[in-house]
């Protein structure tokens, strides 16, 4: 009798973007930026309006947005980053349905990696607060530009050992998926705020992961 054989995953590694994909910082980010200017300024202001635009660059970006006065930036800037790392922890969340996704991807073998645009031991102290740390092989902070990024993917790489070709890179950041793409890395855009630029393949909630698992399609003739 024959014994069916499962088809081989496509890919034998994921590597995602820690900051958006797997967590949801926007409520701790945008505690961290109206507490920091409250305190240096007395000025209270709502941080959701520049949420989505900002997030992802550097604190001084938002500052010269929200700020009368842009003389003490690089010290709200520092004050910024130093609420997020402590009293915003306990805000940060995951994005719904992730716990599941990383549940699967373990339960087929197939090895999660994480990069972040913080520093090491800031993302580490996240995954472990919000508790997908376990499900994690490896995980690289490197810096907040997409060559920074890229760095972080190659430490991963290297880390598993896979061969590029069967890898996967998610994100929400297109000039690091332009990079990850240039090295022979399959790509995928995370859109979960629900907009996507139409140049990589994008998945609309966390749930579309599971794709990643699906298996090496079949020869065609």
């Amino acid at each position: 009798m024959a014994i069916a054989r499962r088809p081989p995953r496509r890919f034998r590694a994921v590597i995602v973007d820690l900051d958006e994909v797997l967590l949801l910082r926007e409520r701790a980010w945008r505690y961290a930026l109206e507490e920091a200017v409250a305190a240096t300024t007395g000025d209270r202001i709502d941080a959701s309006k520049i949420s989505s635009e900002y997030r992802l660059r550097p604190w001084r970006h938002a500052l010269s947005i929200v700020l009368r006065d842009e003389s003490g930036t690089g010290s709200i800037a520092s004050l910024c980053q130093d609420i997020y790392e402590r009293s915003a922890m306990k805000r940060l969340l995951v994005h719904d349905g992730i716990g599941m996704v990383l549940d699967r991807f373990r339960g087929e073998g197939v090895e999660v990696a994480a990069v972040s645009r913080e520093a090491h031991q800031t993302a580490r102290k996240q995954a472990e607060s919000t508790g997908i740390d376990r499900f994690l092989t490896a995980l690289s902070a490197r810096g907040d530009k997409a060559e920074d990024i890229l760095l972080a993917v190659r430490d991963c790489l290297s880390f598993m050992e896979h061969d590029v070709r069967r890898c996967a890179v998610v994100s929400p950041d297109v000039g690091v998926l332009r990079l990850a793409a240039g090295i022979g890395l399959a790509c995928y855009e995370s859109a979960w705020d629900g907009t996507a630029s139409g140049e990589f393949p994008a998945l609309a909630a966390p749930r579309g992961l599971l794709s990643l698992l699906d298996p090496v399609p079949p020869a065609t003739d």
